[in-house]
């Protein structure tokens, strides 16, 4: 590349940065694979599979427990893929691209040919191509994806086993209760017992964390990506979905994993296994102990599981939950039509001035002035000839 792109060697006119709202100048430069949704998503996949061997290992206690813990456990592992290949979910930004569009157009604004016009910043917003494949789609709504929609399954799977969805909305739409109570069938009436059967989970511990774990999944699909290069003054509302709903959310999920994690180091058991101790030691020991192999002990790996689990809150605390990037192509597209309307000789001093001006604004070291330049390229070879003679 020129070295006359560099951008120490391009003077700068400063508009840009001074007309760009405050909340939008701290920019992030933390790689993908080290993004707090990706630490999230590392911390709940270890939990998640301690979860899955929990699952196997409990013994005693509730069958349905167990299922629902294995289910909330699967879908979960899916969402921590999906943070960790994602991280925030990103949107278009469409009116930074305005503002953008607008600044472009200033700057070219003084060195236009007679009988010419510039780009319509709107007409340009409307010809904007949309992604509408699965990869576009996953990236825009990667959080509610994994947040909201999989990891709500999780949380009704926690409420009731995975299994037995189908016979609950069976249920619901026949008005049939989910909660039946009879009377065991004995040779003696009179000493029959209530017998309850329940659709849900029979742990409440369980049963209750997936409550509120339901309740921050209410909190994150209100929650909304800051917009500051809107126009608009943002409502009081706004503004909780910008600054409280995604924290709120957090929250809710702590109390929910914090549930979980003591109901299953206080309450829950596995097995522990181990060898006949040393024949010194057996006659130390109750008869009844000097042959046993196994003992019941807590749940440790559900119990290290949410330990795991709740670590990944704090990662999550501290990240966004959505950002919004820019169009480059349709801001390149704007940037080509600004400068077919100008004066030959103007053209390429006036892209390097603008990509340097991009450059200054983005404020990502990933992105620099001659590399913008280098992108702008193809899109400046559709121009007329005459204009893109250097």
């Amino acid at each position: 590349m020129n070295k006359s792109h560099d951008t120490q060697s391009v003077a700068r006119t400063g508009n840009w940065q001074e007309n760009a709202p405050a909340a939008a100048t701290e920019p992030r430069h933390t790689p993908k694979w080290l993004s707090g949704w990706a630490w999230r998503g590392y911390w709940s996949t270890l939990g998640q599979s301690l979860h899955l061997v929990s699952s196997y290992t409990t013994i005693g206690g509730y069958r349905s427990d167990r299922r629902s813990i294995f289910g909330f456990a699967a879908l979960n592992l899916v969402a921590n893929a999906i943070n960790v290949l994602f991280g925030a979910q990103k949107k278009e930004d469409v009116h930074q691209l305005r503002f953008l569009m607008q600044q472009v157009n200033h700057e070219l604004a003084p060195f236009i040919q007679p009988d010419t016009v510039l780009p319509d910043p709107e007409k340009s917003l409307a010809h904007k191509a949309i992604d509408h494949s699965a990869s576009g789609l996953l990236k825009k709504y990667s959080v509610t994806t994994s947040e909201f929609f999989l990891r709500t399954l999780g949380s009704l799977s926690l409420i009731a086993p995975v299994h037995s969805w189908g016979k609950i909305v069976h249920n619901l739409c026949h008005g049939i209760p989910l909660t039946t109570t009879t009377t065991a069938q004995t040779t003696k009436p009179a000493s029959g017992f209530p017998i309850t059967t329940t659709l849900l989970n029979t742990n409440k511990a369980t049963r209750y964390a997936g409550y509120f774990s339901l309740l921050g999944k209410a909190f994150i699909l209100a929650a909304k990506e800051p917009d500051p290069y809107n126009p608009e003054a943002p409502s009081l509302w706004n503004r909780m979905r910008e600054k409280v709903m995604f924290r709120a959310s957090s929250v809710a999920e702590i109390i929910s994993g914090g549930w979980l994690f003591h109901d299953r180091l206080v309450n829950q058991k596995m097995t522990y296994y181990y060898q006949k101790p040393p024949e010194a030691f057996r006659q130390a020991l109750p008869i009844k102990a000097q042959s046993a192999r196994s003992k019941l002990i807590p749940d440790y790996y559900g119990a290290a599981g949410n330990a795991s689990i709740l670590i990944g809150y704090a990662p999550r605390w501290y990240s966004p939950y959505g950002t919004r990037e820019v169009d480059m192509n349709t801001l390149y597209t704007h940037i080509a039509q600004g400068l077919s309307a100008l004066p030959a000789a103007q053209v390429e001093p006036m892209a390097v001035r603008l990509s340097t001006e991009l450059a200054l604004h983005f404020c990502n070291k990933e992105l620099t002035a001659p590399m913008i330049r280098k992108q702008l390229e193809p899109y400046l070879k559709k121009l007329p000839a005459h204009n893109t003679s250097h």
